[in-house]
């Protein structure tokens, strides 16, 4: 290649690494990547159906609802009223819209994700028991990326030291229901067939706090729990034993 061959190229290589425009957008880092408009709510009064068009424009999903489901609430006004104006992220609308709905006795369910269409359930109507019955499966880590989003989900926690039949008793009392609407206080626990991994049913956020109690106590050392009572029996044995001993040789 001549002099004037191999300047040619340098000079024809560095025109394309700075021409605007040359690199391929989606090579951005996203971090630097300007985030859209906020999702924002005035104060004042706001109706129910109006909330959930406007985070499903915002969000740009489908949000069916019908006039039998919204007939089926039990927890009062389909009002809300906002003392101060809100403003958030997209995350942040989809909390939002979740836990005010869940305020007035709803439920927003998937249909279909991939295709972003979703539908507002009453966790007092016929249909209540679809809310769980269709908890899309999501991983441990998923789960606590949002632990306030106030939608079913279900999920399979790995234990390493904890005895999974012990851990499903002693985690019942802290989720039993507490009367909300459906049964929506409950979380559904049980294992799946071993003591090694417990299987997690109910609201996000409740299944987020389950899974951090089960991090908390999956510590080394919990294997001892699960023989707890065997080791009690025999030491309870040889007590009897001992006294017996004793008694005969008192006599």
């Amino acid at each position: 290649m001549t002099t004037k061959a191999a300047l040619f190229l340098f000079s024809a290589l560095a025109t394309a690494c700075l021409t605007p425009g040359a690199q391929d957008p989606k090579a951005q880092d996203p971090k630097k990547v300007p985030a859209g408009p906020p999702f924002a709510l005035e104060a004042g009064e706001l109706k129910m159906t109006d909330l959930i068009d406007r985070a499903a424009d915002y969000l740009k999903r489908n949000i069916l609802v019908t006039e039998q489901e919204m007939a089926n609430t039990g927890q009062g006004s389909n009002v809300f009223r906002l003392q101060q104006p809100i403003s958030t992220d997209r995350d942040g609308c989809e909390e939002l819209l979740t836990s005010m709905l869940y305020t007035r006795g709803f439920a927003v369910l998937a249909l279909d994700e991939q295709k972003g269409v979703y539908e507002v359930i009453s966790m007092n109507g016929p249909r209540n028991r679809e809310i769980f019955n269709r908890a899309p499966q999501r991983t441990p880590a998923e789960i606590l990326a949002r632990p306030t989003l106030k939608m079913s989900v279900s999920t399979v926690v790995p234990l390493k030291h904890v005895n999974a039949t012990i851990a499903t008793n002693a985690l019942r009392p802290f989720f039993a229901s507490t009367g909300a609407p459906g049964g929506g206080g409950s979380l559904t626990l049980g294992n799946v067939g071993n003591n090694s991994a417990i299987l997690l049913s109910g609201l996000q956020d409740q299944v987020a706090n389950a899974i951090r109690m089960l991090q908390v106590a999956d510590q080394p050392g919990a294997p001892e729990v699960a023989g707890t009572a065997e080791r009690m029996e025999a030491l309870s044995q040889r007590v009897a034993a001992l006294e017996q001993k004793i008694a005969g040789k008192e006599k």
